[in-house]
């Protein structure tokens, strides 16, 4: 409660749905009682890339080149 996150359980609530967007991307998984999220990412595919508007994809590049 301290962080800010509600205390309810449901689908409804902001931290319930971004567990559930990095579940649906693969980022984690459910295990038993607890989470496992992933602390690396594999980069994103070119084809997805080409979709972005010209700003994010320069934005993407210089946070990848940094990196």
């Amino acid at each position: 409660r301290s962080l800010g996150v509600a205390g309810r359980d449901d689908v409804g609530t902001t931290f319930t749905r971004s567990v559930m967007r990095l579940q649906m991307f693969g980022a984690a998984q459910p295990t038993g009682a607890s989470l496992a999220v992933r602390r690396v990412m594999p980069p994103v595919s070119a084809h997805h890339l080409s979709r972005l508007p010209a700003f994010l994809r320069a934005y993407h590049a210089e946070w990848t080149a940094a990196a």
